[in-house]
């Protein structure tokens, strides 16, 4: 099966994205109006983003021309990593960020943002483990002064605890 000849492990991953990213704008709409400032941003500057991605992944001339515009190396033909471990790349990476979106609105942002960069450093990008808990410390740092100290928004505790840790 190949839609506009792109086959599904090509097109799914960002397609998965697009509608988790949807489930998520809609219910940051839901949010009180104090705490769904940054995850409505959050909601459509993901929804773009993955529309372009599988605008350009299913290579019709729009795509096409979208991927000159943005990436024109993705255009060149290189070799590539044998499928089924690309697809496991995809799909832990995809798994990933649906586990961190749940935990954001499980336990809350604070808590859940150092977590997945110290996971994401570590394991993702290999660095050193100190290099990890440096960049993971530093960006829940920067979460919470830029957004509650010079945005003054209040950061969404989570459901469950209503952020008393």
């Amino acid at each position: 099966m190949k839609l506009f000849g792109t086959k599904p492990v090509e097109f799914l991953p960002p397609a998965l994205l697009f509608l988790l990213s949807a489930g998520f704008l809609i219910t940051a709409y839901s949010f009180n109006p104090s705490s769904a400032a940054m995850p409505i941003l959050i909601g459509w500057a993901m929804l773009i983003l993955t529309a372009l991605d599988l605008a350009t992944r299913l290579r019709t001339p729009l795509g096409d021309a979208i991927a000159r515009a943005l990436n024109p190396s993705s255009l060149v033909e290189t070799p590539e990593t044998p499928i089924p471990r690309r697809t496991l790349r995809q799909s832990i990476a995809v798994a990933a960020l649906v586990l961190f979106v749940t935990a954001m609105v499980l336990i809350g942002v604070l808590p859940s943002v150092p977590v997945f960069t110290l996971i994401a450093l570590r394991f993702g990008a290999g660095k050193t483990w100190l290099f990890s808990l440096i960049g993971a410390v530093s960006m829940v740092l920067l979460v919470w002064v830029v957004f509650a100290r010079l945005l003054g928004l209040d950061i969404f505790p989570g459901l469950l605890f209503d952020g008393d840790w």
